[in-house]
């Protein structure tokens, strides 16, 4: 019995998203010394799942997926850069979980 492409593709999404956390798990045991605070691993955890998020709306023509990747990715660094940091969790929440929400909220209402 041949299996749906969707299963298909589900396999293989999960499949990335293991492998990535994966590379994420070994890539901070490799820098666990030059992290020195709790923005830094926040930054560096965001950015890595934004860029799944972008591979995969690559992979499934998620243009959505591409653009809230490209988006969440660049608050990130604004806010690294150029938010003090009592105010980084609150720029964050605001720019980082947000648009999450936002897309999470258009799909659910969107996509019937």
């Amino acid at each position: 019995m041949r299996e749906a492409p969707e299963k298909r593709l589900g396999l293989r999404v999960f499949a990335f998203w293991g492998f990535l956390f994966l590379f994420a798990s070994l890539w901070l045991a490799i820098l666990g010394a030059n992290i020195s605070n709790g923005i830094q691993y926040n930054a560096f955890l965001v950015t890595v799942i934004m860029f799944a998020y972008i591979v995969s709306g690559l992979w499934t023509d998620g243009a959505y997926m591409v653009y809230l990747g490209l988006g969440v990715t660049a608050a990130t660094i604004i806010g690294y850069f150029g938010i003090p940091p009592q105010w980084y969790s609150m720029w964050m929440a605001v720019m980082g979980a947000g648009p999450m929400f936002g897309t999470g909220l258009y799909m659910r209402l969107r996509w019937r």
